[in-house]
């Protein structure tokens, strides 16, 4: 019996029974047996990749080649946000399964950690890439085995959805292709609607309003929110239907929210930021811009002549928060995911130059400005984002101690839309005055 259970066809069916094998054990069998490997691969990616060891933080990624993509000169890396990318991109070297057109990789990640991620091919082995996966178009090629639906996607390209055994269930956004989102359980969906137009911002830029079903509307003019990177949030990340989802549950109240993209990512550079003309553009025309939307279109829905919440992330970050300041009069309240706390005026800084200022420019101006009127700050920061969580606390400390309400919330991950397309829900409910702790496992405010 012993003999028996040692047998290889038994080690790969107690594989297939336990839904795992690691890299050495796959590199192991590809040197003894290709073929088998082969099927062996086959028959455990159908299992959803990556596969989880069950009573461990390990898991194994398997990414195949393209047929036209020569095994033995191609290398692969796998991009995890903030695991595998920058100076960690060692450890997202995906190695060869030999004699197969199989790479693999097994990691042990955090159980509460989610973020994007993808693989990337290239000959001779590439290094490390500044290419941000977060912004501008998809440079990563998707995990096609992957149970969950992607977050972006643009034909086999995109980013693809990874959540740790305790990370927190996505409640606005379908957990699994095909399914509603979890707060709708109870509750029936009602579309709104999404305008994508083009309007002078300093330029010619892409801007959107979404807007909730007529049946959502109540008699009441609608509260406003403007978002900044919306071409991202609305074309790649889908971020109306996860409004609608949110809105038709009763988390979200009832808003309307006008978008503000860019053309690109030299274009987000240049506007994005503590860019105050941008904001003095921007702020005064977007009510404006929006109702007259809507009268075109004959909608029931009015916008509320009141303070607005602005909302952004990373460079759009800082200038929600910029915005704040410059227009306390008419912001009810700024949301700030991850912002960028490098940026400083006329100085073409760059990420790398993060922590090399004693107090960081918008954590300076904070100290300094002190309008009658301080709006409520609502920012958020990933764990994983060293040595930006640092400086985003230190921000918090600077504007309470000047005054002005702050919040921040802690989520693990990286500087990624993945937790923070959930969390800006969760903080638009709050600054419109909805503080529905519908959502398990939500951050942690300090």
């Amino acid at each position: 019996m012993a003999e028996a259970s040692t047998h290889p066809s038994s080690v790969y069916r107690s594989w297939l029974a336990r839904g795992f094998a690691d890299e050495d054990e796959l590199c192991a069998l590809g040197d003894k047996d290709p073929k088998r490997c082969e099927q062996v691969v086959d028959a455990l990616v159908c299992l959803g990749t990556p596969l989880h060891e069950q009573g461990s933080n390990r898991y194994t990624f398997l990414f195949q080649l393209p047929e036209d993509t020569p095994a033995d000169q191609a290398s692969v890396h796998l991009f995890l946000n903030r695991i595998t990318d920058k100076d960690n991109y060692a450890q997202g070297v995906m190695h060869h399964v030999p004699g197969t057109r199989w790479w693999v990789r097994t990691l042990i990640l955090p159980p509460s950690y989610q973020g994007s991620y993808g693989f990337r091919t290239g000959n001779g082995g590439d290094g490390p890439t500044r290419h941000h996966a977060a912004h501008g178009t998809e440079g990563h090629l998707l995990d096609p085995h992957s149970p969950r639906p992607a977050l972006a996607q643009q034909g086999p390209r995109g980013l693809s959805h990874f959540a740790g055994q305790a990370a927190p269930t996505p409640q606005f956004f379908p957990p699994v292709p095909g399914a509603q989102a979890r707060c709708l359980e109870g509750h029936r969906l009602h579309p709104g609607h999404l305008f994508e137009a083009s309007a002078e911002l300093l330029g010619q830029r892409p801007v959107f309003l979404w807007v909730p079903a007529p049946g959502l509307s109540t008699d009441k003019p609608l509260p406003t929110v403007v978002l900044f990177d919306a071409d991202s949030w609305f074309r790649r990340f889908n971020l109306a239907d996860a409004l609608d989802a949110a809105c038709s549950a009763g988390v979200l109240p009832p808003c309307a929210v006008i978008g503000v993209g860019v053309n690109d990512i030299p274009d987000r550079r240049r506007v994005l930021g503590g860019n105050d003309d941008f904001a003095q553009a921007v702020i005064p025309w977007a009510q404006r811009w929006a109702q007259e939307v809507l009268d075109k279109q004959e909608s029931p829905n009015t916008l509320a002549q009141q303070p607005l919440v602005v909302a952004g992330q990373s460079l759009g970050g800082i200038l929600a928060l910029r915005c704040a300041q410059l227009f306390p009069e008419h912001i009810a309240a700024a949301v700030a995911q991850s912002p960028s706390m490098w940026w400083a005026p006329g100085e073409n800084a760059t990420p790398s130059a993060l922590g090399s200022r004693v107090v960081d420019w918008i954590s300076e101006q904070y100290a300094l400005a002190a309008p009658k009127h301080h709006v409520p700050l609502l920012l958020a920061v990933g764990a994983r984002e060293t040595p930006l969580l640092p400086r985003v606390l230190l921000l918090s400390l600077t504007a309470q101690r000047a005054g002005w309400p702050c919040t921040v919330a802690v989520e693990d991950g990286g500087h990624d839309y993945c937790w923070w397309r959930e969390n800006l829900i969760e903080l638009l409910a709050q600054a419109l005055g909805n503080n529905n702790q519908h959502a398990p496992g939500k951050a942690t405010l300090l």
